[in-house]
């Protein structure tokens, strides 16, 4: 007993062990593949991305451009703020008026620089001047002042003239090479003035009496020296601060001279006066609020046409029959224009800081950080946009819209209508209005410098700029999430429509307690037959019954369809696009998918593909169900879609490697080149493996999505129309590698095309409304379902029409004769008669006879099919 019951527990504890380690490496190889799959897509988008010139041209010329505006707007701020002796170092300045008397007093010591030669003469070189000259009729005065002898009275104004070189050259000299080196301070010399300081420097570059022609430059050098250690050796007087005085004093002196009398101008001046108090750079910051959101949205329409134009071309949709994953999908695109958006900043970041913006100089961490954050809720938002759009150019066009009108309204509502006031959080929902606000805060307190308004770029949550990083933190989970519920749940032409509720369900089907036993009862009863379903149950073709009792017998087939059933709801009216459908095939078979537009063919293709999940039912591919065990079918499944779903800036090669890639094939690069090698040879396009898509024919773009389908070790490889729209070379180039392929695999072939069908396929099934009307190998439905034979029959003239009529009648007396819109006379013979007297009555007595041409042919397979239609049309119709 003993021995028994450790025996047990042992052989318990086996199979737990043994599960929880294929767990384990089921679970590696899934992860895996998701890398293998993010690293494949990665590739190919920035691939096809690079080779997009005129598109990447386009993205980075617009937003480097408003760059170069910014930068050099900024520039010529700077080189303007230090002609105007300010040294660029973001001083603040206030700008204030008052009111000033004119004062024609005169000032004191002056130097001088005529006009060039041509003009009149403003002054001599003297410290007096004679009436005669411009300067000598400036007001004259009487300056008293206490040296060591005492009082002294100094007649002025007095002037120097400069003759060589400017008065700004003549001041240099002056300081450092003549006298100023041994400047003594309070000794004063009168007689020439030497050791004191002109209060002004007046250059005269036009001066014409006659023409009454006045230009010329004035140099206070008082106001800027007199603060100095230089203060004391000036003539002081409280004149010689005075620029508006003296202007007005010269301008009186011209008109006395060039009119003859004497004239005041007298009266009130109003000026502004600079103080520390306003930030030249506040232009800088306005032009960046408006243009820098522009610049990094101006990507975002890429990202939805991207988005879009997978759905519209159904490149996504043939991704996932090659076994991708919808969470890969996602997080792999999410990856890639998260990186193309920080390159692009990074860009545009550098060129900022390059061009000294003054905003990424002062604040580099805050802006920087705004940037990131903002760009992971765009693209976020990009794909919540995409799950409204089928359309690719329509998305494209409306996006670029967006870019440049929301950004644009943002700014404006944080200039003029909410200005320092906080905004409220349904504003910042929308990242566009989020980034320009974060963007103004920041600007707002750099341009004071009592730092009055820090508070507001705080890194705390409760500033606005807090509040702004936060919220576009949160877009961009809330909008990724919201973007892949609409892309699951809005009707679309292609792919699952989901629930709106399927969250919901999903997460009910989490946490609810898995029973084994119980999936495994109710599997058993989804495959079962059905046969209390009454509504399903009609007469059926003893072929196809035989079918559907292989379909559920213990029988080993590669394809094995169970009672799948798929209906629809649309508009509240429920559809069946499959109903009970019973389908087997084996290794080394060709199986023909014949029936009119909807009658389930593509449905079907698309279950045993994983696309869709069929209501009820069950297929088993290799063994493995369709249900729960996809992703170790898509390993050993090919599709190849009824159009060609290629990317015309990929090669062949390239192609070949993404998809290889994407359905996890080999461990090795050089594993995946050799299979390659094996596919091309099979559809013999080793010779141009480096072409591109848009270099290759019909045929050979065909042969390309062939060779796709036949990646991997498939064992059922699906075939969508494999000849459509290609010239019947190139068709008859296809069945030579269909035929070449299929010694070891199921082939399902769906096609339109009844002579393809009947060349390439050794088993056919022909579906109408969802159900399965006959099933078996060509010649076997053209015994069983045939009319018998056509004998067609051109008369040489009409003459010999009647005799052959009855020639044809009296050897064959249950022939019937078909209309003929030309001069053929057909007929149907049937089936039991002897078909070989007419051949050799008629080949020994055709000219007697008066046949032209002749001709017999067993009944097509498109009779066939055309019966079976209108079978279950009259079926329906009377049911």
């Amino acid at each position: 007993m003993t021995t028994d019951l450790f025996f047990g527990s042992d052989q318990i504890l086996v199979p737990k062990i043994y599960s929880l380690v294929l767990a384990i490496k089921i679970t590696r190889s899934k992860m895996i593949t998701i890398r293998g799959q993010i690293s494949a897509l990665l590739h190919r988008n920035f691939i096809l991305q690079f080779r997009q010139i005129k598109t990447n041209v386009a993205q980075l010329v617009f937003p480097i451009l408003l760059m170069i505006v910014l930068i050099t707007m900024n520039n010529a701020l700077k080189k303007a703020m230090e002609q105007n002796g300010n040294n660029g170092d973001n001083q603040q300045y206030n700008v204030y008026k008052s009111t000033y008397n004119f004062d024609q007093s005169t000032g004191t010591y002056y130097w001088f620089k005529n006009p060039p030669a041509g003009w009149d003469a403003a002054g001599i070189n003297n410290i007096s001047q004679p009436n005669t000259t411009l300067l000598g009729n400036l007001k004259g005065g009487i300056y008293t002042l206490y040296n060591s002898t005492g009082y002294i009275n100094i007649p002025v104004p007095v002037f120097k003239e400069i003759t060589n070189g400017s008065i700004d050259e003549a001041m240099y000299d002056y300081f450092y090479n003549t006298v100023l080196p041994d400047f003594p301070k309070y000794a004063y010399n009168f007689d020439n003035f030497s050791y004191i300081i002109p209060s002004y420097g007046i250059t005269f570059n036009e001066l014409s009496l006659s023409q009454k022609i006045l230009n010329y430059s004035i140099e206070n050098f008082y106001t800027a020296m007199n603060n100095g250690p230089y203060s004391y050796n000036f003539v002081r007087s409280y004149w010689d601060s005075s620029d508006g005085d003296f202007i007005s004093m010269l301008n009186n002196a011209f008109i006395k001279m060039t009119l003859g009398q004497n004239y005041y101008i007298n009266g009130d001046l109003t000026y502004f006066d600079v103080y520390v108090n306003f930030n030249i750079d506040t232009l800088s910051y306005m032009m960046g609020l408006f243009f820098l959101p522009i610049v990094f949205t101006f990507i975002f329409p890429v990202f939805v046409f991207n988005l879009v134009q997978e759905k519209e071309k159904k490149l996504f949709q043939v991704m996932s029959m090659m076994g991708l994953k919808n969470i890969t999908y996602i997080l792999s695109n999410y990856l890639f224009f998260i990186i193309l958006y920080l390159i692009i900043a990074t860009v545009m970041i550098i060129m900022g800081c390059a061009g000294s913006l003054p905003y990424f100089l002062k604040e580099p961490f805050r802006i920087i950080l705004l940037i990131v954050v903002y760009g992971f809720s765009l693209v976020s938002l990009a794909f919540l946009f995409s799950a409204f759009f089928w359309k690719s150019k329509t998305s494209a066009i409306i996006s670029y819209i967006f870019v440049l009108v929301a950004p644009s309204i943002g700014s404006n509502l944080d200039m003029f209508v909410f200005r320092l006031k906080p905004v409220a959080l349904p504003y910042l929902w929308v990242p566009q209005f989020a980034f320009s606000h974060g963007l103004y805060v920041v600007f707002i307190a750099l341009s004071t410098s009592d730092g009055s308004y820090d508070y507001m770029m705080s890194l705390s949550n409760y500033s606005e700029y807090g509040k702004v990083v936060v919220t576009l933190v949160m877009e961009a989970i809330v909008f990724f999430l919201l973007g892949v519920y609409f892309n699951n749940v809005i009707p679309k032409e292609f792919g699952v429509t989901l629930s709106p509720f399927y969250p919901i369900q999903e997460l009910i089907k989490l946490f609810k307690k898995k029973d084994e036993h119980g999936e495994t009862t109710k599997l058993l009863e989804e495959t079962s037959l059905l046969v209390n379903d009454t509504d399903d149950i009609i007469e059926e073709d003893q072929d196809c019954a035989n079918e559907r009792t292989k379909a559920n017998s213990n029988q080993k087939f590669l394809l094995k369809a169970i009672n799948i059933k798929k209906t629809y709801k649309t508009k509240g009216v429920v559809k069946e696009a499959l109903v009970n459908f019973c389908l087997t095939s084996g290794e080394g078979e060709i199986l023909g998918l014949l029936g009119p537009n909807g009658a389930g063919k593509t449905t079907f293709i698309h279950i045993i593909g994983g696309m869709y999940k069929p209501t009820s039912g069950d297929a088993f591919i290799n063994g493995l169900s369709i249900r729960n065990e996809m992703h170790d079918i898509y390993n050993f499944l090919g599709f190849c879609p009824q159009h060609d779903i290629l990317y015309d800036d990929l090669t062949i090669q390239q192609h070949l490697e993404f998809y290889s890639k994407l359905k996890g094939l080999y461990d090795s690069h050089e594993q995946i080149l050799q299979h390659i090698d094996y596919v091309l040879a099979k559809v013999k396009l080793e010779e141009h493996r480096f072409k591109r898509i848009t270099e290759l024919s019909g045929g050979m773009k065909r042969r390309v999505s062939i060779s796709i389908a036949l990646l991997g070790n498939n064992k059922l490889i699906l075939l969508d129309e494999p000849s459509t729209g290609l010239d019947p070379d190139a068709r008859r180039s296809v069945w030579d590698i269909i035929q070449d392929i299929r010694h070891d695999k199921t082939i399902l072939i769906t096609t339109h095309n009844m002579e393809e069908a009947d060349v390439l396929s050794n088993k056919i099934a022909i579906i109408a409304s969802g159900r399965l009307q006959c099933v078996g190998s060509p010649i076997y439905l053209k015994n069983r379902y045939g009319n018998g034979f056509k004998l067609q029959i051109v008369p040489l003239n009409e003459g010999f029409r009647s005799s052959l009529i009855k020639f044809v009648l009296d050897n064959y007396p249950m022939a019937m004769q078909q209309e003929s819109v030309s001069d053929e006379l057909i007929f149907l013979i049937p089936k039991d008669s002897d078909i070989s007297t007419i051949f050799d009555i008629i080949s020994k007595n055709k000219h007697e006879l008066g046949i032209k041409e002749w001709g017999v042919s067993q009944t097509s397979l498109e009779d066939i099919f055309m019966k079976m239609v209108e079978r279950e049309e009259a079926t329906s119709t009377h049911q």
